[in-house]
């Protein structure tokens, strides 16, 4: 098929080309199980992060010294390592999702409604 027919197919096979990449760099398995499934980027240390891996895929010497503060882990070490992480704040709340940078289910949830609750005023006015 020719990508002027899909772009859809175009974009998804530049994401995963790019995206597989950054995998390489970094070893292409979970750093804790060994598992080459469901690969995540984490930064090590949460404070030491300057922006989402997933948002810039361009291997260059800025996303590289990024990645120098990150490691692999499949979904389920990276949901195990961020609860660990997490504990001492309820869910839901907006130090959760605001500050903690939570992204459960509970957490974005009520981003949403605070959110859609913001603006329901703002255009009132």
């Amino acid at each position: 098929m020719n990508y002027k027919d899909d772009p859809k197919l175009y974009h998804r096979n530049y994401y995963v080309i790019r995206r597989n990449k950054l995998l390489q760099y970094l070893g292409n398995k979970c750093s804790k199980c060994g598992s080459e499934n469901d690969l995540e980027f984490d930064h090590i240390i949460k404070e030491n992060k300057s922006f989402n891996i997933k948002n810039n895929l361009t291997l260059n010497e800025n996303v590289k010294a990024e990645l120098d503060k990150c490691q692999l882990l499949c979904k389920f070490c990276h949901l195990e390592k961020t609860s660990i992480e997490n504990t001492g704040f309820k869910h839901g709340t907006l130090y959760s999702w605001m500050k903690k940078k939570c992204d459960c289910e509970i957490c974005t949830i009520e981003k949403r409604l605070w959110y859609d609750k913001r603006n329901e005023k703002r255009r009132k006015k």
